[in-house]
C-alpha cells in the first residue's frame, strides 16, 4: 500500500536545483522526502552540477559523496524509501523514491511530481538498480 504522505508531493513542479516544495529536481525530491518523512538530512549537492542533464557531474557527485552511505539492493527486494536509479539520455542520472514496489515517486523536467510504476513500458528498460540509505 502506498503511503498516504506520498500524495502531498504530487503536483510540486520540476525546478533545476529545486530543494523545496516550491520546486524540485529528481534528487531534490528524494532529499525532501528523506528530510520530511525520515528526519534524515541528505547533502544538497546543488554545487556540483549546472543542470539535470549534466551526466558526468551528476555521476561524479553520486559516486563520490553518496555511495559511502548507500548500499545496492536487488530490485526484487526494494522497499519504501529505497532509491531507484534510471537511465536518462543513456546515463544513470535519474533518481526516484520507491513507495510500494513497483510504484515510485519522481519528477522529471517539464512535469510535476508523479507516481508511476517501474515495470511500465517507459521505465522498465531504463531501471538500472536500487540503493538503500545506510545510517
Amino acid at each position: 500500500m502506498r503511503p498516504a504522505w506520498a500524495g502531498s508531493y504530487l503536483q510540486i513542479p520540476f525546478l533545476e536545483h529545486g530543494r523545496t516544495r516550491a520546486g524540485l529536481d529528481c534528487y531534490g525530491l528524494v532529499r525532501l522526502v528523506f528530510q520530511e518523512q525520515r528526519g534524515i538530512e541528505l547533502p544538497s549537492l546543488t554545487h556540483g552540477y549546472a543542470t539535470t542533464t549534466d551526466a558526468d557531474e551528476i555521476l561524479t557527485l553520486f559516486r563520490g559523496e553518496l555511495l559511502a552511505h548507500w548500499q545496492e539492493v536487488p530490485t526484487t527486494q526494494a522497499r519504501l524509501f529505497d532509491v531507484a536509479i534510471f537511465r536518462i539520455l543513456g546515463q544513470p542520472i535519474h533518481f526516484a523514491l520507491a513507495l510500494d514496489p513497483p510504484w515510485f515517486l519522481h519528477v522529471v523536467k517539464d512535469t510535476d511530481v508523479s507516481i508511476e510504476r517501474w515495470d511500465a513500458l517507459i521505465w522498465e528498460k531504463r531501471l538500472v538498480g536500487m540503493v538503500r540509505w545506510q545510517e
